[in-house]
């Protein structure tokens, strides 16, 4: 389970740290029949019910160009794989069942996302409250523009209509096909997100071992000291799993291996072990200075 569900939003001051209760929103996520959407997001969905770091109101929408139930989406996932026994919490399961929603749409047709945008304001007004709204593309990348557009065309990107909720995207990498293309996504999505509404994420990150990497490198006293050039002579990075292409052939014969996995996750490797450490590991933009150092390096 990424180490990054298991919390929750914190704010420092002085000596104390403080844990923000979560806010009230409506995740939706495109593609949720996919690979990603049935092996990671919802598992981590499901335990992060169970962990209770959901708000009470909080509802999920899974979207798909095929009409499938929740019974259905849910038959195809294995939610509790990280359980001892691989069994899930039958109360959880029924919150989960009950959190969770299925919606048809063509990412491509105009009148589908009306339906969506009639759909989450019905949710506010049965809750009786504004929510952020997340809108999760874990979808191909030759999509993104299309539903980017459309989400902006139809007034999605703003809010709930008492402009009280916040809307954010979240897309999935790869980042277009090389760097013309990923600077032409970057400039599509600002015609209709902020920046600050935008989060570009690449799930490997929220890894435990991803993550460990750093504090391992900053906090243990047996490497600290000999984690440098003088002692380390060769560093080898291996990507081993034990699924194939599975049902990714159609996503794979888009984006290919080198793009799926090897500039990103083997290369996020390669960066968190050789980049130069900031000087702490709670400052923020210190770690953004020492990754953007590392990767113009």
């Amino acid at each position: 389970m990424p180490k990054i569900f298991r919390h929750l939003p914190t704010l420092r001051s002085g000596h104390r740290t403080i844990q923000l209760p979560p806010e009230q929103a409506i995740l939706v996520i495109f593609g949720i029949t996919g690979d990603l959407a049935k092996r990671m997001l919802l598992p981590a969905l499901y335990h992060l019910v169970k962990d209770g770091l959901l708000h009470e109101h909080t509802v999920i929408i899974g979207v798909s160009r095929h009409k499938q139930s929740v019974a259905e989406l849910l038959s195809q996932v294995e939610l509790c794989v990280l359980e001892a026994d691989k069994t899930c919490d039958s109360s959880v399961l029924a919150e989960f069942h009950r959190r969770l929603q299925t919606l048809q749409l063509d990412p491509v047709q105009g009148a589908d996302y009306s339906k969506l945008l009639e759909a989450l304001n019905a949710i506010e007004a049965k809750h009786g409250m504004c929510m952020n709204r997340l809108y999760y593309l874990a979808i191909p990348p030759q999509v993104y523009e299309p539903v980017i557009e459309k989400l902006g065309e139809h007034g999605l990107n703003t809010g709930c209509p008492h402009n009280r909720g916040v809307s954010r995207l979240l897309v999935e990498k790869p980042f277009g096909y090389d760097l013309t293309s990923a600077k032409e996504l970057v400039a599509h999505t600002a015609k209709y997100f902020a920046e600050d509404q935008v989060f570009r994420i690449d799930h490997y990150l929220a890894k435990e071992m991803a993550q460990n990497i750093l504090t391992f490198r900053a906090e243990n006293p047996l490497f600290t000291s000999a984690w440098d050039n003088h002692h380390v002579s060769q560093i080898e990075l291996l990507f081993s799993e034990q699924i194939g292409v599975e049902g990714r052939a159609a996503f794979y014969d888009n984006v290919g291996a080198l793009r799926d996995v090897v500039q990103n996750h083997l290369m996020q490797l390669l960066m968190l072990t050789t980049m130069e450490l900031p000087a702490s590991l709670q400052n923020e933009a210190a770690i953004h200075r020492a990754i953007r150092r590392a990767a113009d390096t």
